[in-house]
């Protein structure tokens, strides 16, 4: 299993729980492109293209609920 940064599952559960990116900066108190940041470094890590795969990666890996 790829290893993922606390501050990319908090990302990603913002995303998973309907925020959108700006929001879910304000939610981190980062700039918006701190968020596709983790993002696209989550998918670096793990290979997966694109963000709701991720997110379904996350879900089936138990790192989000």
């Amino acid at each position: 299993m790829a290893k993922l940064t606390k501050r990319q599952i908090e990302t990603l559960q913002l995303l998973w729980d309907g925020y959108e990116y700006k929001e879910a900066a304000d939610k981190l108190c980062v700039a918006h492109r701190t968020v596709h940041g983790y993002i696209d470094a989550a998918r670096q890590t793990t290979g997966i293209r694109n963000t709701v795969s991720l997110i379904r990666y996350a879900l089936g890996k138990g790192l989000i609920e």
